[in-house]
């Protein structure tokens, strides 16, 4: 009689609920995804048995869950050979799941150093951040599949969303001061909020006018 468990939790963004994988029984391959309230109710099944589901995500809006299916050919892990092992590898991709429609979408298979996608809050677009077209960038990608570059990663650093998908937040150093910035993705133009070295050189100025 094998042993199963659960971990992999994540919260919503509105903390009411969480995702999270496990198994009743350790000695297979296959997790199953599952969300339930924080206070222990509304235990709901996600995913099914004929994959493996993995690394539970909310979206940014909290409607779907983003978790990766891999395609299990074996019950059992003591099934499993090296074949076995390279050709689920290779099947896997990332999936969302709305939860109100239970409706799966196929989401762009990462490639090489892609990070983990972050979402809109409407759940309409994600960005990522990517070497896949051999310079460090931003890219966009739709629900429904397409992706596009849209910015250069050495201006836009670990960029945060605007709810409407058009602008990014972020901060970063330049000559050695730290500001917040605004990046329009249409415009691709970039602007400085506040801070920065402008910032910085008033500060000195004034500490040495102090002294």
């Amino acid at each position: 009689m094998g042993s199963g468990g659960f971990y992999q939790s994540s919260f919503s963004p509105d903390a009411k609920w969480i995702a999270f994988q496990g198994r009743g029984d350790n000695r297979e391959t296959r997790d199953r995804v599952y969300v339930v309230r924080s206070d222990g109710s509304g235990l709901r099944l996600l995913s099914d048995s004929t994959y493996g589901a993995e690394g539970p995500r909310w979206s940014r809006d909290g409607n779907a869950v983003e978790f990766n299916r891999v395609p299990y050919v074996k019950r059992f892990w003591s099934e499993m050979g090296p074949p076995d092992m390279a050709a689920a590898r290779k099947g896997a991709s990332i999936v969302s799941l709305r939860l109100a429609s239970s409706t799966v979408v196929a989401m762009p298979k990462r490639t090489g150093d892609d990070t983990r996608a972050i979402w809109t809050r409407d759940g309409s677009k994600a960005f990522f951040k990517s070497s896949r077209d051999g310079s460090r960038a931003i890219y966009e990608m739709t629900r429904g599949g397409s992706v596009r570059r849209v910015a250069d990663a050495a201006i836009v650093e670990n960029p945060d969303p605007s709810p409407d998908g058009r602008r990014f937040a972020y901060t970063k150093s330049v000559d050695g001061w730290a500001g917040l910035y605004i990046y329009d993705i249409a415009s691709r133009q970039e602007r400085l909020i506040t801070g920065g070295a402008s910032a910085g050189r008033s500060a000195t100025c004034e500490r040495a006018c102090l002294t």
